[in-house]
């Protein structure tokens, strides 16, 4: 976060901002969440690029982009909100650090139809190159997130194309980040950000230029310093197992279509019947042999109570046998 660092050091937020900020996002919330640090934080945190996004942007000869803590600690001063089970802020922002950096998160891989670019994501205040994505809200499905962060940060609507089996993972320290391949998205696709001071720039990116590790300085790419490898640590985990799936397709599309590339709208629905077909027979293959080892232990069943019976008639027998004698 970047912030005016000659700001008075005695800078107050006005009151009536605060107030602003406050019945925006917290004056209608439950009590009990409002005890909980997490759901306290997340609220405190929109209100607090409320401030940034609208009021600083209106004032900024006034209002100053101040950091996360020092909003927090004057808005619980003018409101008199308790902090949860006495925190101090800077407790309370730590906790609520550590916590966000445990979300999981979810987003899309969006590839052109001649498969060999990706589309990435410049943060606005950052330098770093990702894919577009973000945190999973409560009561959402992966599958939501990721429609929900690709369109609020490109906007483009991933729900037709999704297949929430074509999907890439990997886990970053606690946290666990999903992408969806959407293949096929159109290069002259026009896309804009509908948040404020989080995306800079989106761009199409050669994905064999693309580096595999921070010290990478083979690709092609890495001419410029905004390019330079470390720019995409958040991407590199994605980028070999993307090509890998990338790879398949292409022999999939050529089989399929004669090929090795994707039109979106024009395959898809071949693409979607043919997969679900492929589907379809594994179900029944599996049904088949589900079908097949049922019988075969019912079978056993009945041979293991018949050999039981067998004994237990010939023990009879044996029994009867020496009574007889007796």
């Amino acid at each position: 976060m970047m912030y005016n660092r000659n700001m008075d050091a005695n800078f107050k937020i006005p009151v009536d901002v605060i107030n602003d900020c406050v019945t925006r996002f917290l004056i209608d919330q439950e009590p009990e969440k409002l005890r909980d640090n997490i759901h306290l934080c997340t609220y405190l945190e929109q209100a607090y690029w409320f401030y940034i996004d609208c009021h600083v942007d209106e004032d900024p000869e006034k209002l100053f982009n101040v950091p996360f803590q020092i909003f927090i600690k004057q808005l619980m001063e003018v409101t008199k909100l308790p902090a949860p089970g006495n925190r101090s802020v800077i407790e309370m922002c730590n906790e609520f650090s550590e916590y966000k950096h445990r979300v999981n998160t979810y987003g899309g891989a969006l590839v052109n139809p001649e498969l060999n670019k990706v589309l990435l994501v410049q943060s606005y205040f950052g330098k770093s190159w990702s894919f577009p994505k973000g945190k999973i809200e409560q009561s959402e499905t992966s599958v939501e997130c990721a429609i929900r962060e690709v369109k609020e940060e490109i906007d483009y609507d991933m729900t037709p194309y999704i297949n929430p089996e074509s999907v890439m993972e990997q886990r970053i320290w606690e946290q666990m980040t999903s992408l969806y391949i959407i293949y096929g998205v159109p290069e002259n696709t026009v896309f804009k950000t509908n948040t404020r001071k989080e995306i800079g720039v989106i761009k199409w990116f050669n994905i064999d230029e693309l580096p595999t590790s921070r010290r990478d300085k083979n690709r092609s790419i890495i001419i410029d310093a905004q390019y330079q490898a470390n720019r995409f640590y958040v991407s590199i985990p994605f980028i070999l197992e993307l090509r890998k799936e990338i790879r398949v397709m292409k022999e999939l599309c050529l089989t399929l279509f004669g090929r090795p590339t994707y039109r979106q709208d024009e395959d898809k629905y071949k693409f979607l019947k043919l997969y679900y077909y492929k589907v379809y027979e594994q179900r029944l293959a599996q049904d088949r042999v589900s079908r097949s080892e049922e019988r075969t232990r019912r079978e056993d069943r009945e041979k293991t109570l018949h050999q039981a019976s067998l004994i237990q008639a010939q023990t009879a027998r044996m029994q009867a046998v020496e009574a007889a004698r007796e």
